[in-house]
């Protein structure tokens, strides 16, 4: 396994220009991936090479489906393939899930309320699950049903997103529907359907996936905190002390 200072640096740029790319900012994203590019696709460190290679190719894929459509394939937990015509025409929200992700379960109360209203005006969603077995999700939508369609799915579509990283993805007439949506993959338009790129830094640390991004993220909070304290005054000694 590579390592190394060039390993941390790389790291570190790959996590920044994800970051960037799921605020929003895709010039900056794409200036680092740039970066990457020519620092670290060409490396003499073949492991380091290859992280840089899938690394770039990942984010081609994202970056590549700004504004675009995108195909969803699975199974039903029927059984059943997904029936991709009777979508056609309709705003999509491709929701990417597992019974382990807390942040995940506390939107679909959100989620169903979204549904409900908008579901007869051609709102629907596809509910991909990432649990390791189907028989995990199959016990959880049984004690918990959620009303639209999950599947099942190995489309490379999540290795290109990192997934599992549960994540929610918009179809682009989504992004025509929602004046306030920054790109076709972003959705605090929804009221109550909060960001994702938040859910999924929840997800890591509570899975411990990546410890090292979770107490980075905690120490910016101590940071923050400090940073909002009152600044002491300092002490007079000419004054006296009762």
């Amino acid at each position: 396994m590579a390592n190394g200072p060039d390993v941390n640096v790389f790291s570190e740029l790959a996590s920044d220009a994800l970051n960037l790319e799921y605020s929003g900012q895709t010039v900056a994203a794409g200036a680092l991936y740039d970066l990457i590019r020519q620092q670290y696709a060409n490396s003499e460190n073949a492991d380091l090479a290859a992280q840089a290679k899938e690394t770039l190719a990942n984010s081609d894929k994202r970056l590549g489906l700004l504004g675009k459509p995108f195909a969803v394939t699975g199974t039903t937990m029927s059984g059943e393939p997904l029936d991709t015509a009777s979508l056609e025409g309709k705003v999509v929200l491709v929701d990417f899930w597992a019974t382990w992700c807390g942040p995940c379960r506390a939107e679909f109360p959100n989620m169903k309320e979204a549904y409900a209203k908008y579901k007869d005006k051609g709102f629907e969603i596809i509910g991909v699950n990432l649990d390791d077995t189907k028989q995990q999700a199959a016990a959880y939508l049984e004690k918990e049903p959620l009303p639209w369609t999950n599947i099942r799915s190995e489309n490379p579509t999540k290795r290109a997103f990192r997934i599992p990283m549960p994540c929610r993805l918009a179809s682009k007439r989504f992004h025509s529907w929602c004046s306030s949506a920054r790109t076709a993959m972003w959705l605090p338009c929804i009221r109550g359907v909060s960001n994702w790129i938040a859910s999924c830094r929840s997800c890591w640390a509570t899975r411990r996936r990546q410890p090292r991004r979770a107490t980075r993220l905690q120490m910016l909070a101590r940071l923050r905190l400090v940073m909002r304290r009152p600044r002491r005054r300092p002490l007079r000694w000419n004054r006296r002390l009762n």
